[in-house]
């Protein structure tokens, strides 16, 4: 009976192997610390994982369990909370980026078609993940697995688009989240429109309400106060001796 449960166990299909059909999932790095308890070592475990589903949108997540694959679905997790999406050039990106992370910096810098992913192991997943087929990549500074993903990963959302930078040349301003002021008021005044109208809307269908109860009110007083028809006199009967 044990082995029954366990076969069936091992055929299940893991939350893993469940998205592998939409997002394809890779392990950057795994890292085991040993805290020394009073019966011995104690292991923990944290895993580095890259999301994507290599066309443009890409997650680097981080999680930590006492466990390997608790790790890996945390981080799993996390970078599906943290995707975004990156602007490609075809398959390359669009102009050479320099990004710093703690003591990492990464330069990424656009390669011809064919040329391939020139890129260090912490950066090779994200920018395959990514949908990139075509970028040269250099570290300088600490390699540090996690500063160096977390670095690309950071040079990849500072990708923009052409109409996004020729704003920024007119000299159109943006605000700390990097939105443009312009587009926020816009924003900010349909709220505003569409709020108002809600609340004219449900003030005119109020008035209309209490304009009608009157109405119904006094139609009621109406029909209630309505004199009765007189009855009709009647000639008195002759009597029948006569």
């Amino acid at each position: 009976m044990g082995s029954m449960r366990k076969r069936r166990q091992r055929d299940r299909p893991s939350p893993t192997q469940e998205a592998e059909s939409e997002f394809a999932e890779e392990v950057i790095h795994i890292n085991r610390v040993a805290k020394v308890v009073k019966g011995g070592r104690k292991f923990h475990f944290s895993a580095l994982v890259a999301v994507g589903d290599k066309q443009n949108r890409v997650g680097l997540g981080y999680g930590k369990a006492s466990e390997v694959v608790d790790a890996i679905k945390k981080g799993v997790d996390e970078a599906k909370r943290t995707m975004i999406t990156v602007y490609k050039d075809g398959t390359t990106i669009p102009y050479e980026l320099k990004s710093h992370y703690c003591a990492s910096t990464v330069i990424m810098r656009p390669a011809a078609k064919g040329h391939g992913i020139i890129a260090g192991g912490a950066a090779r997943p994200i920018l395959a993940l990514s949908g990139l087929e075509d970028v040269t990549t250099k570290f300088v500074g600490s390699d540090n697995p996690l500063n160096c993903a977390r670095a690309t990963f950071q040079a990849l959302k500072m990708i923009q688009t052409p109409n996004y930078i020729k704003r920024l040349r007119e000299g159109e301003k943006v605000d700390r989240h990097g939105r443009f002021v312009a587009d926020v008021k816009k924003e900010e005044a349909k709220q505003a429109i569409e709020e108002f109208t809600a609340e004219e809307k449900a003030a005119q269908a109020e008035t209309e309400e209490r304009a009608s109860q009157p109405a119904a009110k006094e139609e009621t007083a109406a029909a209630e106060t309505k004199p009765s028809p007189p009855a009709e006199d009647k000639p008195p009967a002759e009597d029948e001796e006569k």
